[in-house]
This record gives C-alpha cells, sequence and structure tokens, in this order.
C-alpha cells in the first residue's frame, strides 16, 4: 500500500482529471465569492485589496506628486479619495523605478483600471509561459490560469504576473 502511494501507482489519467476538474470548481467558487466584495458590493468599498495602492500611487505620480507616493497620510487620502469612502490602507513598498509600470493605471477608474492590470500583466504573463510550450492544451491553459498562485494573484490584484 505505502509503495502505491510513493510510487503513485494510484494516480491514473481518469483520476488526475477529476481532481483538475475538483480544484477548477473550487478555484472557480472562490472567485465567484470574491467578486462582489472586490467590486464593493459587501461590506467593503470598492478594490479594497492591495492593487489598491498601485492605482493610488499612479494617481500621485500622474498629479506632479510622486514623492508623496511613499507619504503614509497622503497615500491613503488618495486610496480613500479612490474607494468613495475609508477602506484598509495598502502601503507602497516599491523602488521608485515601479512607478513607471503604474504610471497608466490612473488614466482609468479604480475598477477598470485593476481589469487592465490583471489583463495586462496576465497577457505578459502568459508570453513568457507559452515559451515554455506546451499550453495549447486547453486543460493545461485552464489548470495555469486558475492555479493557486494565478487565483491569489487575481484575487488581491498583485505584480505577481509581471513579477513571472
Amino acid at each position: 500500500m505505502i509503495g502505491a502511494l510513493r510510487d503513485g501507482t494510484w494516480m491514473d489519467a481518469e483520476r488526475l482529471r477529476a481532481y483538475g476538474l475538483g480544484y477548477v470548481l473550487a478555484a472557480l467558487a472562490a472567485i465567484g465569492s470574491a467578486l462582489p466584495y472586490i467590486l464593493g458590493w459587501r461590506d467593503a468599498p470598492p478594490a479594497d485589496i492591495d492593487y489598491l495602492s498601485f492605482h493610488a500611487a499612479s494617481a500621485l505620480a500622474q498629479a506632479g506628486e510622486a514623492a508623496s507616493v511613499w507619504n503614509r497620510d497622503l497615500h491613503a487620502a488618495v486610496q480613500t479619495a479612490l474607494q468613495g469612502r475609508p477602506g484598509r490602507y495598502y502601503a507602497f513598498f516599491y523602488p521608485p523605478f515601479y512607478l513607471l509600470v503604474c504610471l497608466p493605471l490612473a488614466l482609468l477608474p479604480l475598477l477598470p483600471g485593476l481589469f487592465a492590470w490583471l489583463a495586462a500583466t496576465g497577457a505578459a504573463c502568459w508570453a513568457a509561459l507559452r515559451r515554455w510550450g506546451g499550453f495549447d492544451r486547453p486543460m493545461l491553459v485552464l489548470l495555469a490560469v486558475l492555479s493557486p498562485a494565478s487565483v491569489l494573484n487575481m484575487l488581491h490584484g498583485q505584480n505577481g504576473y509581471l513579477t513571472t
């Protein structure tokens, strides 16, 4: 019994597909339950996630106040203004050159900016992953897009796709 567990002989193609499908359904459920929160439909202001820091930094930089990005009070005030009501504070822990990456974000309103951020950085990540090959099979594509790291990146509006 232990040998079969260690060798993985019990993990046949049918079980692998079933477990993969189970994970996909769980990931979609997590995204579905978090989306109303991100959109501000629950007990939080819209985009009360890490992405808010990037958008506020962009707004400050576009207003000619780039140095204020690291001033907690000013950065928090911009975040509150973007959300329309106070939410949590998300600090900007990035070096000055990262403002160049964030700069276009404030050209869009908060939520469209979030979705544009995820789409643009996700496309860059996808282009990098495709170079490894094998990502032309639909199940691999689905599992890559809904991998735990990808789901967490989407739900927090983080820069994981860009880092990849």
